[in-house]
Parts: C-alpha cells; sequence; structure tokens
C-alpha cells in the first residue's frame, strides 16, 4: 500500500470513528442536561414551596418543567446507552463480507439485543451462527426477524432451512426450502433447493420408519 493509499484509508477511518464519537457525545451531553436541569428544577420547587410561592418565572412551575425533563433525560440516555447502528453495522456488514463471522457477530449481537429492526442484522447472525455450528442461534435471529418487515426473504428461508436440517427438524426444513424455491424464478437456484427439499423429505420419511 503506498502512502497516499495509507492516507486515504487513514483518513476514512478517522472520520468514521469521529461521527460515531460525535453520535455518542451528543446524545450523553443531551441526557445530562436535561437529567441536571430537572434536578435544578426540582431543587427549586422545594425552595419555592418553602418560600410560598410556586412561579418560576411566570406561569410555568418549577416541578412541571422539571417532571418534563425527566422523559427526556431518560429517552436520550437510551439514545446514548444504545449501540450505534451505523457504525456496528458497518463494521459488522464489511467483517461479513471479508468472511470474518467472529467479527460480524460481536458487533451484531449488541444491535440485536437492543432491538434492532434492521433485518440484514438478523440476516448476518443466522448465516455466520449456522456456519458456527450454532443452530439454536440461528433460528432464534431468524425468528426476530421474521417479526419485521422484509423477514420472509428468501436467503433467512434457506439459513432456516439449514439449521432446521442440522437439527433433524426434516419437515420444517422441507417446508423453508419449499417457500424459498418458490421465491426465486426457474433456473439452476430453485433446482437447487428443489432439490434439497426433496432430499429433507426423503430424511423425514426415513426418521419416522
Amino acid at each position: 500500500m503506498s502512502w497516499e493509499q495509507w492516507a486515504e484509508v487513514t483518513v476514512h477511518n478517522g472520520g468514521f470513528w469521529l461521527a460515531h464519537l460525535n453520535y455518542v457525545a451528543f446524545w450523553v451531553l443531551v441526557a445530562l442536561a436535561a437529567g441536571l436541569l430537572a434536578l435544578r428544577l426540582a431543587l427549586q420547587h422545594v425552595v419555592l414551596r418553602r418560600r410560598g410561592t410556586a412561579a418560576l418565572a411566570g406561569r410555568w412551575p418549577a416541578a412541571a418543567v422539571a417532571a418534563a425533563l425527566v422523559p427526556v433525560s431518560i429517552g436520550t440516555g437510551y439514545m446514548a446507552l444504545r449501540p450505534d447502528p451505523a457504525f456496528y453495522g458497518t463494521i459488522a456488514a464489511k467483517a461479513f463480507e471479508s468472511g470474518d463471522c467472529r467479527k460480524a457477530v460481536e458487533y451484531d449481537t449488541p444491535l440485536a439485543e437492543w432491538g434492532s429492526r434492521d433485518v440484514d442484522v438478523y440476516g448476518r447472525l443466522a448465516a455466520c451462527q449456522v456456519q458456527s455450528g450454532r443452530f439454536e442461534r440461528a433460528l432464534e435471529a431468524i425468528a426476530a426477524a421474521r417479526r419485521l418487515p422484509g423477514g420472509d426473504r428468501t436467503d433467512l428461508r434457506v439459513w432456516a432451512a439449514r439449521a432446521l436440517e442440522a437439527t433433524g427438524r426434516w419437515d420444517e426444513a422441507a417446508r423453508e426450502l419449499e417457500a424459498a424455491a418458490g421465491a426465486l424464478p426457474a433456473g439452476p437456484d430453485r433446482d437447487a433447493l428443489l432439490l434439497e427439499r426433496a432430499r429433507a423429505l426423503e430424511a423425514a420419511k426415513g426418521g419416522a420408519r
């Protein structure tokens, strides 16, 4: 790598991390500001009550303003603690594309635990968990994806079938493969899924004997 390429990559990565740090810092500062202001107004309310007045700079009592700031502080605190979706998702996607499932799972798992609405997060988790032999975890990721719009896409059905086959649930695997094949146009990919479905049905019959 030439020094120009190195400099370009360094600047790009630096900007990426800086954007992430700014995201976290922004929500932390807003949460702290709202929380501290709510605390200050609550204390001011106590003082005003002792003096026999409940007015705060006009018509708004300090207690009401403090109470209104509490959900703001909680909401922004949640945003500060929540994994940054853009940051974690980008790193996980790049790791997945390069075949580094360990890193992809490391960054996608916090997003899933915090209730990500991105189907790609669960798709990467499902694929990596199947490849790592963690079939039940793969099925959990697929179940979470199916609660979201687009969670019934073909690749997720294929990974579900792989996990179900590995755990001996041949009938369910065959149904997933049938649905996945039905979503594809005629061609080699569809034929391969239908052939796999036939094998799953044969395995299911053999297990039932």
